[in-house]
């Protein structure tokens, strides 16, 4: 059986610890599936010593919103089953179905800022599951051209909606 992983990324300023650690008690208080929690940042002071920290890499391309990219890195160190929320998220009802729906499929949210859209086909990544080991491609590819993919994508949901369109299956939209 895969371990479960919880996975954040702060990186920067914009949000202070804080808001790693209520969102770690927020998912221990909606699920029942055991997992190891886990924050990816370039500074873990004020995380509550339960959080497992991943130091982000010194990188020009681990920065803003593309550090989120390094997740799919081939050294991202985790194993397992990952499911990733952005530190903003708010968790109020369980989220056990995150972990097993359409379990070994890269799964993610549509995008709910732009419903608008004719044909609505776009992605929100503040909220992602996959297998380790399965989306290499994401950052690979972005950071052999990372300029190029910044300067032509809003952010990194606008690269993995273009770049994943084959991998990407949606939860179904009430949930998230």
């Amino acid at each position: 059986m895969d371990t479960n992983h919880v996975v954040c990324v702060k990186w920067g300023n914009k949000y202070i610890s804080k808001y790693a650690n209520v969102l770690n008690n927020m998912v221990k208080r909606h699920t029942t599936v055991p997992y190891q929690f886990h924050c990816l940042t370039d500074d873990p002071n004020g995380l509550d010593p339960e959080i497992n920290v991943i130091k982000l890499p010194q990188d020009s391309c681990v920065r803003t919103w593309w550090s989120k990219l390094w997740m799919f890195s081939p050294e991202m160190p985790l194993k397992g089953n990952i499911l990733f929320f952005d530190l903003d998220v708010v968790i109020f009802d369980n989220i056990d179905q995150l972990f097993t729906h359409d379990a070994g499929k890269f799964m993610i949210i549509r995008d709910f800022n732009r419903c608008r859209i004719k044909d609505w086909k776009l992605s929100n990544s503040s909220c992602m599951r996959w297998q380790s080991g399965t989306m290499h491609y994401l950052w690979n590819e972005f950071k052999a051209n990372s300029a190029q993919i910044m300067q032509q994508n809003h952010g990194d949901q606008d690269w993995i909606t273009k770049r994943a369109k084959d991998d990407i299956n949606w939860w179904p939209d009430q949930w998230v």
